[in-house]
């Protein structure tokens, strides 16, 4: 189903040659488990419990019956940043889930994950504006290499400013169903 809507994103961008689509692996959802699918009340106690691991130093748990661990999805978050990063001449739309979209927005705000569980809200279809601008090559550590990750502030190969975050104003108006 998600290849299919995938496909029809393509076809629609293919008639804007000034526009290209790229499928970018690393921002997709956070993988709960087989035990959360669907289940929207206790995907958001997965993502506490992710919140609960990075302030315990736990980054190698895995939620019951498998799923990402948190140090597998800040690698996806590295790599996201990396890749935003490589293309800061361009304006990017990147589309994805709320849990992804808070720890990536919690790693470059540079908020923990705990934070980020009580204060960053994530309505559906809201938009968020992000600055990625890619520094010098200079040795900076990964932020793999912080052992608590985010319960700390990490310095990043990239600057970035969160300029705004859970958007709806135009969602005013919109059908709800």
């Amino acid at each position: 189903q998600i290849a299919a809507k995938q496909q029809q994103q393509q076809q629609q961008l293919k008639r804007r040659p000034d526009v290209s689509f790229t499928a970018l692996p690393s921002i997709a959802e956070v993988d709960f488990g087989p035990v959360v699918e669907g289940q929207s009340a206790i995907r958001a106690g997965a993502f506490n419990r992710y919140a609960q691991w990075a302030i315990l130093g736990e980054t190698d748990a895995r939620p019951d019956g498998g799923g990402e661990s948190l140090r597998e999805v800040l690698e996806r978050v590295d790599q996201t940043v990396q890749t935003f990063a490589g293309v800061s001449d361009r304006a990017v739309v990147a589309v994805t889930h709320s849990a992804f979209l808070r720890i990536f927005l919690a790693t470059v705000s540079n908020i923990s994950l705990s934070q980020a569980a009580i204060q960053m809200k994530q309505t559906n279809a809201c938009i968020n504006v992000v600055d990625i601008i890619k520094q010098q090559q200079q040795e900076q550590p990964s932020m793999m290499e912080n052992p608590k990750l985010l319960s700390e502030r990490r310095d990043f190969p990239a600057i970035t400013t969160v300029q705004r975050v859970n958007e709806i104003r135009h969602l005013i108006g919109a059908p709800t169903a």
